[in-house]
Parts: C-alpha cells; sequence; structure tokens
C-alpha cells in the first residue's frame, strides 16, 4: 500500500516503488515525513510521484549514505575474502573513512580532494605504504558499489583518479638480531614459545596463529603449515621437518596445552563483545611485538621481519636459492629473490640451520 497508518502515532506515512526501487519522502530529503489526515497523505503521494517522475534516472535519486555503502559491502565481501587478514582490513577501512567523513555523509559528495587530504594524512602518520594500501581498499569498494548499481555508472571513482605514493618494493628489512634476542630476555614463556616459532620456521603470520594440533606429529617430529598465499586461492599445505628447537617448544606447549582451545598458541584476553574473558587463539598481533620492544628498550619490529630474518640467516649460511624458496614456500623464485636480496637441500636441512643458530645465540638468555 502506498499510504500506510501507524496505528500508535496516528499518522500516515506515503512510500512509492518504481521499477523495484522503493522511493519514500525521507529518501528524497524531505523535512515532512508523516501527515496526520489521510487526505493530506494523498497530496504528498502525488508529488512523490510527480518529483520521481521529473527524474531522468533512478540512480541520481538515491542519494547512498556513507554507512550503507560500508554494511552492503562487507557483508557482500564476508564469504569471499580468503586470506587471514583480508576481511578484517577491509573492516579497518570501513571504521576509518567513517571516523574520517561521518556515517551519514553521501558518498557522492565525497570528492578526490577529500580522498587525497585523507590518504595524505595516513602517510605522513605511518607510511606511503599505508597510503598506497588504504587507496587500493577505496578502489575496491567504489567499484563493487558502482558495479551493483548502488552509485550511477558514470560515477568517478574518486580513489582510482588519485596517483599511488612511490614506495619500497622490498618488503620490510630483517629485524636485527641483537634486538630479537633483547626483547626475548624480557618475554615470558609463552611470548618466548611464540617468537621463537616464527624465527625457527620462516612461517607467515596466520600459518602460525592458525596452527592447530592436528598440524603438528610429535613421534614423527613434523608439522604442517597451511597458506591462503596461493594464486588460485586454493589452500596450499606443506610437510615440514622440525629442528632440536623447534621440537621442544611444541613439546611443551603440548604439555601445556588447552582442555577444548586445540590452537598450539592460545591465550586468554578480555572479549568486548561477550563482556567476559575468554580462552581462545590469537586474532590479531598488531601490538604484540611492539609492547615488547618497548618494554626492551628497542626499535620495533613486526613479526613478518622475522620471516625475512629466517631468510637472511639462511643466506648467511650459504642455502641457495631453490633451497630458500622451498623453505619459506614461495611459488615464484623473484619473490624469494627479495627476501634474499637484503643480504650481499631440503627443508630438513633449512629447519637445522635456523634451529643451531638460534642455540647458539640465545645459550646465555635466560627466559
Amino acid at each position: 500500500m502506498p499510504i500506510s497508518k501507524n496505528q500508535k502515532t496516528k499518522r500516515y506515512y506515503v512510500k512509492v516503488w518504481k521499477d523495484k526501487v522503493l522511493y519514500t519522502p525521507k529518501k528524497l530529503g524531505w523535512n515532512q515525513t508523516s501527515w496526520t489526515t489521510k487526505s493530506e497523505a494523498k497530496k504528498a503521494e502525488v508529488e512523490l510521484k510527480r518529483q520521481i517522475n521529473s527524474q531522468k534516472s533512478t540512480t541520481t535519486v538515491i542519494r547512498l549514505d556513507l554507512l550503507s555503502l560500508c554494511t552492503h559491502y562487507l557483508k557482500d565481501q564476508e564469504g569471499k575474502c580468503v586470506g587471514h587478514d583480508t576481511f578484517p582490513k577491509k573492516k579497518r577501512f570501513s571504521k576509518e573513512i567513517i571516523k574520517e567523513w561521518g556515517k551519514e555523509i553521501a558518498v557522492q559528495d565525497i570528492t578526490s580532494f577529500m580522498v587525497n587530504s585523507y590518504l595524505m594524512k595516513r602517510a605522513k602518520k605511518f607510511s606511503n605504504n599505508s597510503f598506497n594500501s588504504y587507496r587500493k581498499e577505496g578502489v575496491a569498494m567504489w567499484n563493487w558499489a558502482i558495479k551493483m548499481q548502488l552509485l550511477p555508472p558514470n560515477t568517478v571513482n574518486v580513489f582510482a583518479v588519485i596517483d599511488k605514493l612511490p614506495h619500497s618494493t622490498g618488503g620490510p628489512k630483517p629485524a636485527p638480531i641483537e634486538t630479537v634476542k633483547k626483547v626475548l630476555s624480557v618475554a615470558n614463556q609463552d611470548q618466548y614459545d611464540l617468537i621463537m616459532a616464527y624465527v625457527l620456521t620462516g612461517a607467515r603470520k596466520n600459518e602460525l596463529l592458525t596452527l592447530t594440533w592436528n598440524d603438528i606429529d610429535l613421534d614423527t617430529r613434523t608439522y604442517k603449515l597451511t597458506t591462503m598465499k596461493t594464486g588460485n586461492k586454493i589452500p596450499k599445505v606443506t610437510l615440514h621437518s622440525m629442528s632440536d628447537e623447534l621440537f621442544e617448544i611444541f613439546q611443551r606447549r603440548h604439555d601445556q596445552r588447552h582442555p577444548t582451545v586445540n590452537y598450539v598458541f592460545w591465550h586468554r584476553y578480555y572479549s568486548h563483545s561477550r563482556k567476559e574473558y575468554v580462552e581462545d587463539r590469537y586474532m590479531s598481533l598488531n601490538k604484540f611485538t611492539a609492547r615488547l620492544c618497548q618494554k626492551a628498550g628497542v626499535d620495533h619490529f613486526s613479526l613478518h621481519q622475522l620471516r625475512h630474518l629466517a631468510a637472511s640467516i639462511l643466506k648467511q649460511q650459504g642455502a641457495s636459492l631453490a633451497e630458500m624458496q622451498l623453505f619459506l614456500r614461495h611459488d615464484e623464485q623473484k619473490t624469494t629473490e627479495l627476501y634474499a636480496g637484503h643480504l650481499d637441500n631440503s627443508t630438513e636441512a633449512q629447519s637445522k640451520c635456523l634451529g643451531n643458530f638460534w642455540r647458539e645465540q640465545l645459550s646465555g638468555t635466560e627466559v
């Protein structure tokens, strides 16, 4: 029914459907959205239809607010993102732009100048990489909105017209060995185990965070790593040998494993959504090393820099490019070259090499 009555307020409301699109006075920017009598509502209905028919295109009538765009986009992307941090990154981007411009601003009112100003603030606060990363997220969101006809087909993608900033393509540099040793000296046992697992396996962050006891075989001293970093988006599972040092870590964690949580690395934290303390795997380690570095009084390094450190150590110890590619699980050798570029026969050999190196380095370190 185009005219409806609210029994509680005793007021009449008007809505019109045209080309499977719902129009209301509020969507068209009317100040008055309800009427006291049915005759007044009928007059409003006539005016509403007249205004709709006067528009050249229905896509220019609806003014999509930023909150609605972010909500629709995240709902669509939630089941499509395969990477560990891909969807959370889109959520962070959505929160950031809503915080910057407000949830009620019409998407059509966001200009390229506003976008460039926002991205430049990120570049100054963080890095050029952050500028380019959030620019990429914005391009994807605006393209999706145009494809879904939430925006007119001739809409300018205000993120795409912004030029990228120059940034380093070699990836982060390896974490300094002495810095890592100082951090390990102030870490508790759980923190120590997690950091050492990274430097001994050279694994990506999500590969260790999602590691379960089903992936660990202490009898054969092997473990499986699962990555989504594949060209066809199909998970790839690889089998690796444990060094003695890594076996000690997994054995210790197995002896202290959680009775219900099957993840190798878990912790107790306060859940703001559930309003209680819970015990589960690490969902994010964005501030994990930052806090430890601050405690140790050293410059900050990221967990991914530990992966680069493992590659650098192997290179120093004489590993070939092919051996490093196998150990780091790179599909392309050129990716391995980026890791090996920081320093001018099997995964078992590489694991033992890293294990021996760190046993020598930490022989006098106490946890």
